[in-house]
């Protein structure tokens, strides 16, 4: 930051690190910084807004966190996104001063304003589950956590998910929320078999790499990955990057169980896939 001290991305990354480590002056320089030159540019994001709340929340300092909120609320222009990061802003405001009812209010409108909002990122939603749980919002948690897992860009797996509410002493939503997801990924597990012998080979990779972003670590589900993958290279020509891909899923199934029966049948498979097609091994 020293060398390079207008760099909006550079200041986030800052705050984000000094908050975490327990530094809460120096994340409150960088997030004021980051609102203040955010401002009137393209880099604008009520997150900000949001962060440095949490900072000053942190901090204790009621008086100058209202002020922030409600330079959100008079400079932002009115959005999902906007009314999300208002709302999670309100609610950490209501906690420090005590009112719980009023918190649980803003955290409900927050989560539903997720439905409509874009882009906002997956600390700030995980944040808002975990603020939902001390509440005892728990459907609302369970709603916003089942919503972030499901999306296509997220990178929250079954796990991770499961470990909010874990930490949270919530272990019964934890069961929940992963008899959920294992559901839903027996669920794309089943579409794509039925893709593959229709053949739509393309199709049943595409399904099982959704089903592998939830639960990375499921042998059964790895394994009709390749399995896919493999039929696509041999049936409809070899593409390089799908080959990678098949390859590095070999790699974490033989990192979780080196010894599968299955694993060199897998290998035999795509080495005469490759040979098929003139591929040096």
């Amino acid at each position: 930051m020293a060398i390079s001290p207008h760099m909006v991305g550079r200041l986030r990354h800052l705050g984000g690190i000094a908050y975490d480590t327990g530094d809460i002056g120096a994340a409150e320089r960088a997030y004021k910084q980051v609102v203040t030159k955010a401002k009137y540019s393209e880099f604008r994001d009520p997150e900000d807004h949001v962060n440095l709340v949490k900072t000053l929340v942190k901090k204790g300092d009621a008086p100058q966190a209202s002020g922030v909120l409600r330079d959100m609320e008079r400079s932002l222009r009115g959005s999902a996104n906007v009314e999300a990061c208002r709302a999670i802003s309100a609610a950490m405001l209501h906690e420090l001063s005590g009112n719980d009812i009023a918190a649980a209010a803003e955290l409900q409108l927050a989560a539903a304003a997720l439905d409509t909002a874009r882009g906002l990122s997956t600390q700030l939603k995980v944040g808002l589950v975990q603020s939902c749980l001390k509440n005892n919002l728990e459907q609302a948690a369970s709603d916003v956590m089942m919503k972030l897992v499901n999306e296509a860009d997220s990178d929250v797996t079954m796990e991770a998910a499961v470990d909010v509410f874990e930490k949270a002493g919530r272990h019964d939503l934890a069961q929940g929320m992963g008899q959920q997801i294992t559901h839903q990924v027996q669920e794309l597990m089943q579409d794509a078999a039925s893709k593959s012998e229709s053949g739509e080979l393309k199709g049943a990779v595409f399904v099982l790499r959704q089903a592998l972003r939830k639960t990375p670590g499921n042998l059964p589900v790895l394994f009709a990955s390749v399995d896919a993958i493999l039929r696509q290279l041999n049936m409809l020509g070899w593409e390089a990057p799908l080959a990678e891909q098949a390859q590095h899923q070999m790699q974490v199934i033989r990192k979780i169980d080196p010894r599968h029966p299955q694993l060199e049948s897998l290998k035999q498979q795509y080495e005469a896939t490759q040979h098929k097609y003139g591929i040096a091994t």
